[in-house]
């Protein structure tokens, strides 16, 4: 059982496209901060290539700034940065493989939030005062829900921005008949409002049938009198003559 978990998990791994191993090295000289990139190997064209195919640009310099931007929001209190978490979140930011800038921009930020979130989880953790655990909490609240909002915000950046709806639930009043088959309602909401929110049958629905399954009636009553084996609906109105008057 345990040798088939480890088969797994390495056919699982290598099935994974590789990360992109930045190879950051972090110098502290005279308090100033110096990040340097490079890559682990000799080949300099094959990395300039990962590093910005990792944020989604044909520029490399679009690519060091977002390096440098990321650096800095994880840059803790004494002014250290370390240099494996921002490894970790440009490998992560690599792995999503941005498209373009824009869906690079939002992937930075929910590795970047992830990362907050969870050092303000060891913050709270490690709270003592009751001060101190309410604003670490405060704190972890909002990074979650800002990482939920981001991790909206990829989804339908990368659908296009299109919506998607699903009815879960129908309820059918008392005296309304079920429709069986696809409907849609078209027209906006203001064609909603005049047919009291009343759906169309579409067009390739087939026959709709009311709950008791019988075929209904459609609103055009010539064409009902042209279909074979059919019979016109009594109609609602009547002459005058019929009413004996």
């Amino acid at each position: 059982m345990l040798r088939n978990g480890i088969v797994a998990a390495r056919q699982a791994i290598a099935e994974m496209p590789p990360r992109f191993e930045i190879g950051t090295q972090i110098k502290t000289e005279n308090g100033a901060t110096q990040i340097i990139e490079g890559p682990r190997h000799s080949d300099r064209d094959g990395w300039r290539a990962q590093l910005m195919a990792a944020f989604g640009t044909t520029s490399e310099t679009v690519a060091h700034v977002e390096v440098e931007r990321i650096a800095k929001a994880l840059r803790q209190r004494d002014g250290k940065i370390d240099p494996a978490e921002l490894d970790t979140v440009i490998a992560i930011v690599s792995d999503q493989q941005p498209k373009n800038e824009l869906e690079a921009m939002v992937i930075c930020q929910m590795a970047v939030t992830h990362a907050l979130a969870m050092r303000s989880l060891g913050n709270l953790n490690r709270s003592n005062e009751i001060q101190q655990q309410d604003s670490n909490a405060l704190a972890v609240a909002r990074l979650t829900k800002a990482f939920a909002s981001q991790v909206d915000a990829l989804a339908k950046l990368r659908r296009g921005g299109e919506q998607r709806v699903v009815v879960e639930h129908v309820h059918i009043h008392a005296g309304a008949q079920a429709i069986v088959g696809a409907v849609s309602h078209t027209g906006g909401p203001r064609a909603l409002i005049e047919n009291q929110g009343q759906p169309h049958a579409t067009n390739d629905a087939g026959a709709i049938v009311a709950s008791n399954g019988q075929e209904m009636w459609s609103q055009n009553p010539d064409r009902e009198t042209k279909c074979a084996g059919k019979t016109e609906p009594p109609s609602l109105f009547h002459p005058l003559a019929d009413l004996g008057g």
